[in-house]
């Protein structure tokens, strides 16, 4: 069983006092950050540095994640020093879910790797005409020789501009209802900093299913 209260403490150590200005993560350096709006780098992978997205990994696939709620309440642990570092982490263990619950094990342990090697992922999900309607998305995915041929836009991207891969959220029948599967989640491999919405059309022959 976790002692979640010993990890807190642990991982508040490895963070140092925030009242000190020559700590890890002090608030006068987490206020410089955001008073420049800058993404803080720094402050994910010295959290990275402690293990945390271990916590967000299933232990199949070399991570510690048996409650998702422990790795929730460090992350609030987090969220105490910088609201912004906590959101960047949280977006990359969330674009990381789905591949937990219905990726393939070559998936699940690829990007189990990625994220605890301090790759970045981004989350691909909503659009700009539909919000919070995921049903009501209109990317779609369409087989192509050679690969897929994803159309559509996607917006906003949280760590759209860090990522190393983004997952993307399409459709790929018209079907809907109880029978239907309309849509499938896909991961679209970046080759550099991505932009904030995907592009109208994109080839993606590194891009692969997993539902």
């Amino acid at each position: 069983m976790t002692d979640l209260h010993a990890q807190m403490a642990d991982l508040e150590r490895h963070l140092g006092d925030p009242h000190d200005p020559a700590g890890p993560m002090p608030f006068s350096r987490v206020l410089e950050l955001d008073e420049r709006q800058e993404y803080p780098h720094e402050f994910v992978d010295l959290v990275a540095s402690w293990g945390l997205y271990d916590w967000m990994v299933p232990a199949a696939h070399g991570g510690k994640a048996v409650n998702v709620e422990d790795g929730f309440n460090l992350y609030r642990l987090v969220a105490r020093r910088d609201p912004t570092s906590a959101t960047a982490m949280t977006l990359a263990s969330i674009s990381y879910m789905p591949v937990w619950i219905g990726g393939t094990q070559w998936q699940r342990q690829h990007f189990a790797d990625v994220i605890r090697g301090g790759g970045k992922l981004a989350w691909g999900l909503s659009e700009r005409n539909h919000g919070s309607d995921i049903l009501a998305n209109e990317t779609t995915a369409r087989r192509t020789e050679g690969g897929w041929l994803l159309n559509g836009e996607k917006w906003t991207i949280g760590n759209a501009t860090v990522a190393d891969a983004v997952m993307v959220f399409a459709r790929t029948s018209q079907k809907g209802g109880p029978g239907g599967t309309p849509s499938s989640r896909w991961r679209r491999r970046a080759s550099r900093p991505a932009s904030a919405s995907t592009s109208r059309t994109s080839r993606c022959t590194v891009c692969g299913a997993w539902t």
